[in-house]
């Protein structure tokens, strides 16, 4: 009966969500937008663009990748969008979804209002699985996190630990200062404060290298797997 009066509420912003896959403007005003080349060695293989847009009392980040290259053939496209507070950055909406061949998968978080999440609906080729979650407070969701931390960077706290719902799965996440370096950028040679991410329980780590004079925006990211890189993602292009 929650789920069900919830998604009457929010009925509105999923059509918003469903239909903006083909015009962006449905998501409000645009207000940033980077693209990024994910790279495993010197083979380019996805394209992701992140865009941030602005509605009255809320933002909504949009994150899309393609393959790319020879890669087009294994079709693999995926989409996360996420809805949060404009003042706070409280997520209310959650979606992922992904279209690869003949795999179509659907996750989808509902929060309340006090920031606490109610339940994810999964779907695989239109299976739908429902996972209630236990009321927890001061949760963010995979994309409401990473404008929670850009933030918290940018008021000097490196280190910061989240509780996330990771595609329905309730993740910890540790967020820990390495140092600082200079690197090459699309801005030239670029400061950067270089962040080591962890997940409790799980291989998958990440370095990040956030640009301190641009508003500490990723510029560079090596997605690890223990000790083996799996891929390196760079800021290739800022559109606004």
């Amino acid at each position: 009966m929650i789920y069900k009066f919830y998604l009457l509420s929010t009925l509105l912003f999923f059509n918003i969500v469903n239909t903006a896959y083909a015009d962006n403007s449905a998501y409000g005003d645009l207000v940033s937008e980077h693209v990024y080349h994910l790279t495993k060695g010197d083979i380019h293989f996805a394209t992701t663009s992140n865009k941030i847009f602005k509605q009255p009392n809320e933002y909504i980040f949009v994150i899309e990748s393609n393959t790319s290259g020879i890669f087009k053939i294994k079709k693999d496209h995926r989409i996360e969008v996420s809805r949060y507070e404009s003042k706070s950055i409280n997520p209310s909406y959650y979606k992922f979804y992904r279209n690869k061949k003949d795999k179509l998968e659907i996750i989808e978080t509902f929060f309340n209002k006090d920031n606490s999440v109610i339940m994810t609906t999964h779907s695989i080729n239109n299976v739908v699985k429902n996972i209630e979650h236990e009321k927890m407070r001061h949760i963010q969701d995979r994309l409401s996190v990473q404008i929670d931390y850009q933030k918290k960077l940018n008021e000097g706290k490196y280190s910061q630990d989240y509780r996330i719902i990771d595609k329905g799965r309730l993740r910890e996440y540790q967020f820990r200062h390495v140092g600082e370096e200079e690197i090459e950028t699309i801005f030239g040679k670029t400061n950067a404060v270089v962040i080591h991410k962890l997940i409790k329980n799980n291989k998958r780590n990440t370095l990040t290298w956030y640009a301190i004079d641009y508003g500490f925006i990723p510029v560079k990211i090596e997605q690890y797997r223990k000790n083996s890189l799996k891929f390196t993602v760079t800021l290739e292009e800022v559109k606004k």
